[in-house]
């Protein structure tokens, strides 16, 4: 889980310029690449500069990006740009090997600890804004991640033989010892330690009362850890992570305030694992009929059968649908009613897209909510450090009158310190004078002593009083800066992708392209862009589509039907053979040509064009 806290932005004559990262992630090609979010009233040709710092728990410091974009001319209507740190994007770059290596190792994870983040907006030799960030990778590998899926499948793998398992499988497994996470990490110890090796990985496991951690480790990174049930069954709870994954449960994201992050960017990841977890589905039925006689005239035979079914899977990541039917009817007939076909499950598609929209919208409008929460909440906790922090100050304004008007930002451990040197040169004036004056040095210097015990009692109280108020700037700093982070993340999660999908009344009757261009933000890189998004209808083999009354309606062809959606219109193309039944009783063949165009509503009308030739050896209708 991440979180993130914006320590600051200055701007620098851009006021609408309002900055916001996320972590370094891997994307295309395994390539590590910064996502920036920004405003802009105009575009404005800029270079990014990033200097990236890791903490770990034990409080070592190691800074482990440094990075100068080229130029490059930011959008004022994108929001968003990625950066990829490489030498084609970057004009200096630094990256510590080992630690880019912990992460491609991990598909993408971060060593657990802090990260703080320096980034400057430059324009020729002008800094246009400087921002500091600092965020948070806590120990929990998130169930989105490629690293968990692939150890939950090796230990599926060991348990059962099988990835995924069949209803009846695991309800056999709901008891069965072999089955408990326990037994099955000390049989699987070995290949896991082989998986990771291969991936200069290891991991130390340690055990609960009733869980298991698995804790995964690259060099000296602790790259995060796994906790499963410790006497529950292993295949039962892997089956249900899998599932939250499919129907994207609200369980999946992080709101918290301290682990927030783009819902946009939690989104697109779902989106990029539900890829793999889409399921081979589908049904196939056998029948058969079998009779002493057989009915004067009839022409159904008295003994034949017939089998059928259609199988779901997907295809490149869109679903397919595989249909068919054969009887055995069909051998001593001329019009045969067996088909087979191959289709792009544009219904399918289009309800995948529906839910994700649906989703997305219900937690924004949480995550919404909750920011408004939160504003209350902490924004009353930030007066109450105020107040107490003013309180304070008083009392040492009172202690030291020196301090006079001085504020938090007057303050400092140096300035104390010279408060108190400048008091020991007073006090050593004074008693020289009263040396001078009564002649007695002893009585002078014990009075000196006196006066320093008082002035360093003073001044360690000063300096216990100044580290408090110290601590009350920083909880102040920490959560104001919190607020301002999640204020900003729901900014940019409105701006990109909820402001485009909130009002999608008429969704129903909306294209799958239409629907994907409004939510790109929220899909796998790339999706929305995609040529497949445009298809309306692929369909492949036997077909019986029904077109309008006088061209195809519904007579079976043999042969490929292509329909796309190009904006202002969905075209559409047919191409196969087809038989006729003539008067005379014959089967005559044709060659079918169709093409059609559907335009979009105008006024709520709709306009079509179809046009279909059938043609022979002989002629063309």
């Amino acid at each position: 889980m991440l979180s993130g806290l914006c320590a600051g932005t200055r701007s620098y004559g851009i006021d609408s310029l309002r900055l916001l990262v996320d972590l370094p992630a891997l994307q295309d090609q395994r390539q590590l690449a910064q996502d920036i979010y920004y405003t802009l009233e105009e575009d404005k040709a800029v270079r990014f500069q990033l200097d990236w710092y890791y903490r770990s728990d034990s409080g070592d410091s190691l800074k482990f990006l440094s990075a100068q974009s080229k130029e490059l001319k930011l959008s004022a209507a994108q929001h968003n740009y990625r950066l990829y740190y490489t030498h084609k994007d970057c004009t200096q770059l630094e990256v510590n090997t080992v630690f880019a290596a912990a992460i491609r190792q991990t598909e993408g994870l971060l060593p657990v600890g802090k990260y703080s983040c320096k980034l400057l907006i430059l324009s020729g030799n002008d800094t246009l804004s400087e921002a500091r960030f600092t965020k948070l990778v806590d120990t929990l590998i998130s169930s989105t991640t490629l690293f968990k899926e692939n150890i939950l499948n090796l230990l599926q793998q060991s348990a059962t033989g099988k990835q995924v398992l069949s209803e009846r499988s695991l309800s056999g497994l709901k008891n069965s010892y072999k089955d408990k996470t326990a037994p099955l990490l000390n049989r699987s110890e070995r290949k896991l330690d082989k998986y990771l090796r291969g991936r200069n990985l290891y991991y130390k496991r340690s055990a609960g009362a009733d869980k298991e951690v698995l804790r995964f480790y690259s060099d000296s990174f602790f790259m995060g850890s796994i906790t499963l049930p410790k006497n529950a069954s292993f295949s039962m709870a892997h089956q249900q992570e899998r599932q939250k994954l499919r129907t994207f449960a609200t369980d999946l994201t992080n709101t918290g305030l301290e682990s927030m992050e783009s819902l946009n960017s939690q989104f697109r990841k779902i989106s990029e694992r539900q890829e793999n977890e889409k399921e081979i589905t589908g049904n196939i039925f056998l029948s058969g009929n079998t009779s002493n006689g057989q009915e004067p005239n009839a022409m159904q035979d008295n003994r034949y059968y017939e089998l059928g079914g259609d199988i779901n899977l997907p295809v490149l990541g869109i679903p397919v649908q595989l249909t068919g039917f054969y009887t055995s009817q069909d051998r001593n007939r001329q019009a045969k009613a067996s088909y087979f076909k191959i289709s792009y499950d544009a219904a399918k598609a289009k309800e995948q897209l529906t839910e994700l929209v649906h989703v997305f919208s219900g937690q924004y409008d949480q995550v919404n909510a909750k920011s408004k929460s939160y504003g209350m909440v902490y924004q009353q906790y930030i007066q109450s450090l105020k107040t107490e922090q003013g309180g304070l100050l008083r009392q040492m304004k009172g202690q030291f009158n020196e301090l006079g008007g001085a504020d938090m930002n007057s303050l400092s451990e140096e300035g104390i310190k010279q408060l108190l040197e400048q008091r020991l040169q007073e006090i050593a004036i004074k008693a020289k004078e009263k040396a001078d004056s009564s002649g007695n040095v002893a009585d002078a210097k014990a009075y000196a002593d006196s006066l320093k015990i008082q002035a360093t009692a003073k001044y360690e109280q000063a300096m216990k009083q100044y580290e408090k108020l110290k601590d009350y700037e920083q909880k102040i700093e920490h959560y104001s800066t919190l607020l301002e982070q999640y204020s900003k993340m729901v900014h940019y999660d409105s701006l990109m992708a909820y402001s485009k999908v909130k009002d999608l009344k008429n969704i129903e009757s909306m294209s799958t392209k239409d629907m994907a261009k409004k939510a790109g933000a929220i899909l796998p890189e790339g999706k929305a862009r995609s040529f497949l998004t445009g298809l309306t209808n692929l369909d492949i083999g036997m077909l019986n589509h029904y077109v309008s009354d006088y061209t195809q309606s519904g007579q079976m062809m043999k042969g490929i039907d292509l329909g796309y959606d190009v904006g202002v219109a969905q075209l559409g193309a047919s191409y196969g053979n087809t038989q006729y039944i003539s008067r005379s009783g014959d089967i005559e063949q044709y060659k079918v040509l169709g093409l059609r165009s559907m335009f979009k509503p105008v006024a709520k009308q709709n306009i079509g064009l179809v046009v279909l030739q059938l043609l022979t050896g002989k002629k063309s209708v």
